[in-house]
Order: structure tokens, then C-alpha cells, then sequence
């Protein structure tokens, strides 16, 4: 997923009302993998769909709980899409999404996938990007 997102920056795009210029790549980051793999299990595994956890964290909380020290962060979630081209795809066609997605100030990129069979939505997916604190 870090390439099909690096390759969506690479492009210049509207999302929504706001247009962006092609905008540099970010850099994997296994502690933001970390915390997107655990929300995106937990989502699965205790059946919600939210950016806020069932005990009240948010994104920045778990991105911090990981071990990531942070000055700006976005997180995407999805859920029901079974490929990493298609969540990808999803989320360039929903404005929000696609401005976290384009947002030149993120340089780092975290990724979680979790497929829960029996789940209301199976497959979840969560990218967690983020600028790191100076």
C-alpha cells in the first residue's frame, strides 16, 4: 500500500473542492504500522468503525502509544474493501480521505490491514500518516 500511495501522490489531483499538485513521497514507518495494524485489528475483532477506539483513544493517543513522537497526523480508515488497490482507490474518490492522501505535510506513512472472517465488514484497513515532532 505504500507504493499504491506513493504512486497516487505522484500525481496532481482535486480532491473535493481543492485541488493539489503532485506532492513528494512518504517514508514507511513500522511504529505508525504498529498503531494502524492494532486499530485496524481492534476494529475488526470488536466489530465498530470509528478513528476513535472503543476506550476513547484517538489516533494521535495510539500513534503516541507506538512509540511516535508526532507534530501533525492524519489517519484514513476503511473497511469491506479486499485489495489494497481498491481501499486506495476508495479513498482518492472521498474528498477527506484523498486530502489526507495528498496532504504535502505528511512525509511518513503507517499501514494496517485486518481481515476478520465473521466480522461485519472483513476486510479493515487504517493509514496513519504523520510529520514527525522536530
Amino acid at each position: 500500500m505504500l507504493r499504491l500511495t506513493n504512486e497516487a501522490r505522484s500525481v496532481a489531483r482535486t480532491c473535493g473542492d481543492t485541488a493539489y499538485p503532485a506532492v513528494p513521497p512518504v517514508m514507511g514507518d513500522g511504529r505508525l504500522d504498529a498503531a494502524a495494524d492494532a486499530h485496524a485489528v481492534d476494529m475488526g475483532t470488536r466489530a465498530y468503525f470509528s478513528h476513535t477506539s472503543l476506550d476513547g483513544r484517538s489516533p494521535g493517543d495510539r500513534i503516541t502509544a507506538a512509540g511516535y513522537a508526532w507534530r501533525t497526523y492524519g489517519e484514513n480508515i476503511a473497511a469491506g474493501y479486499g485489495s489494497p488497490g481498491a481501499v486506495v482507490q476508495g479513498w482518492l474518490a472521498s474528498a477527506g480521505h484523498c486530502r489526507n492522501l495528498m496532504n504535502p505535510a505528511f512525509t511518513q506513512l503507517g499501514v494496517g490491514h485486518a481481515d476478520v472472517p465473521g466480522s461485519p465488514y472483513g476486510d479493515y484497513w487504517v493509514q496513519n500518516f504523520a510529520t514527525p515532532a522536530a
